[in-house]
């Protein structure tokens, strides 16, 4: 199959006979080559003494012919060739400037743009002597002995090119003649060496096979087999019920495992084992209608039990110091996504509705939300004020009755530097002076350093925890920054509490107020054991 493969692929019939036939072919064409150029150079020699006769050459004589054989050229040339009579003749009897030169000039000059066309459109753009249009016909038979001469001429050197690559060809299959014939000889002695050996197996497996028919068996049959009645393997209910309780233990056994590596809180339990830190409320979660803001629901709707919530939440922080009211707060939660912008707004606005004035502070200058939540405008705030270019009298906007709010302003390239200075703690001092209560909406503590800063100037910091957002080294990741930056936690809110929540921190949040909301809108927003 080998040495069929080759012979096909590289067309070889008889590659001795081949060698024999190209070098004839050749000697053949390189005889028709010679002659060819020798035509060549005769044709050559002729065409030189016809363009001496005639004056012109190949091409230019080609197009004489062309512009001879032209009627409509050969009209005008003669419509030319009597206004030129005619204007000889006046020219002869009055001025150059008479009005009949001057028609017959007029008309000279348009029938000449007229024959140039049609010269244009028989020649294209070759140039040929003005004085040659007109030829006579001996002039005429040696310009079409010319063409026919120039013709030949093209047509043998065509010929000349197609022999030559003839003789290529056959010289590049003669040199490659050599090499084929080596393949050629490896492949048939391949060959003889595999039929040898084929036919030497062949032979030894006939000896087998007589030496096999001649060996008389000595086994008896005692008994025949029976065929049983059902199968002995598999046994399909067997491998069923063991494959089903192998799989409910690699089930449970996978469960097992994702939840001890599972370290998300996702409980108010482990919340507070996570943090250690008092637990002051524990919030449900929000469900508002479409464009409503989480950030004034609480204004929207006083009376509902997530209001209740945070009047409780508002409670345990006056509990926490009776002597002394806190005056400035700060929100602030372990990363991002827990809800500690919307504890800020809607705890201020609680203080605000039990009478308090109260000043929300959005100091989170890296991603504010409080001026879209409120709907109102960003600039100028905060950032602002710290860097001199406004007063904090023109930068707060009131929100709500009691309740005032200040932006967080045009976002700064480095909040902490602008935040760790002295005009941030006199601003905050002065606030107090002014407001009741100060509540400072700070970034998340892991994030950046801006919640660090504002808590050692605030009386206190309140820490958001959403269970299922957080995990457990985060939370001990912030324990020990607070603590290191000795900063008084407060405590801590649970907020967006689920119905999943199976924590014993969990109690009824419902309270009917004058049938204002019904249990079924009130139930899309509490958690699993509120009735």
């Amino acid at each position: 199959m080998e040495l069929r493969k080759f012979r096909e692929e590289n067309e070889v019939i008889a590659l001795e006979q081949e060698a024999k036939t190209t070098l004839g072919l050749m000697g053949e064409l390189e005889g028709q080559l010679t002659q060819t150029r020798s035509q060549i150079d005769s044709t050559r020699a002729e065409i030189e003494t016809l363009q001496g006769q005639v004056g012109l050459s190949a091409p230019q004589a080609i197009a004489l012919s062309r512009v001879a054989q032209s009627g409509a050229v050969q009209t005008t040339l003669g419509d030319l060739q009597k206004l030129e009579s005619q204007l000889a003749t006046q020219r002869t009897l009055y001025t150059g400037e008479h009005h009949s030169i001057v028609r017959l000039e007029r008309q000279k000059a348009a029938l000449q743009e007229v024959l140039q066309e049609q010269i244009q459109a028989e020649i294209g753009g070759l140039k040929v002597p003005g004085d040659r249009l007109t030829a006579g016909e001996l002039e005429l038979e040696l310009m079409a002995e010319l063409v026919k001469t120039q013709n030949r001429l093209t047509a043998l050197q065509i010929l000349a090119q197609s022999i030559q690559a003839s003789a290529q060809g056959y010289r590049s299959r003669l040199n490659f003649i050599p090499e084929l014939e080596q393949k050629q000889r490896i492949l048939e002695r391949r060959l003889a060496v595999s039929q040898n050996t084929y036919e030497g197996l062949l032979k030894r497996l006939q000896e087998v096979e007589i030496a096999e028919n001649q060996t008389i068996g000595s086994a008896n049959v005692l008994s025949q087999a029976s065929v049983p009645k059902f199968p002995i393997s598999p046994r399909i209910l067997l491998g069923i019920l063991q494959g089903g309780a192998l799989g409910v233990a690699l089930a449970i056994a996978s469960l097992l495992v994702l939840q001890s590596a599972d370290t998300t809180i996702r409980t108010t339990d482990r919340a507070r084992e996570a943090y250690g830190y008092l637990l002051l409320a524990i919030l449900p979660g929000i469900s508002r209608k479409v464009g409503e803001s989480p950030a004034t629901f609480v204004r929207d709707r006083p009376q509902s039990p997530i209001g209740e919530a945070y009047r409780m939440l508002q409670g345990s922080l006056n509990f926490l110091r009776s002597d002394k009211p806190l005056q400035a707060i700060a929100i602030t939660s372990a990363v991002a996504g827990e809800g500690k912008s919307t504890v800020a707004s809607n705890l201020a606005t609680v203080m605000a509705q039990l009478g308090r004035k109260v000043l929300l502070v959005d100091a989170d200058m890296r991603r504010p939300t409080q001026a879209k939540g409120w709907g109102v405008k960003g600039s100028p705030g905060l950032s602002n004020l710290l860097v001199g270019d406004a007063v904090w009298e023109d930068c707060v906007q009131a929100v709500a009755e009691n309740l005032t709010l200040l932006p967080s302003g045009t976002i700064p390239p480095d909040p902490v530097a602008i935040l760790d200075s002295h005009r941030m703690a006199a601003l905050l001092e002065q606030w107090q002076l002014v407001y009741d209560c100060v509540i400072l909406d700070t970034p998340p503590v892991l994030a950046v350093l801006d919640a660090v800063l504002l808590g050692r100037l605030a009386d206190g910091m309140v820490v958001v925890a959403r269970p299922g957002t957080v995990n457990l080294r985060n939370a001990q990741r912030v324990k020990g920054v607070l603590a290191q930056a000795r900063i008084s936690v407060l405590g801590m809110v649970v907020n967006d509490a689920t119905r999943e929540d199976s924590s014993d921190y969990m109690y009824d949040y419902y309270y009917q107020y004058g049938g204002t909301q019904s249990e079924e809108e009130v139930s899309s927003t509490l958690p699993t054991n509120v009735s």
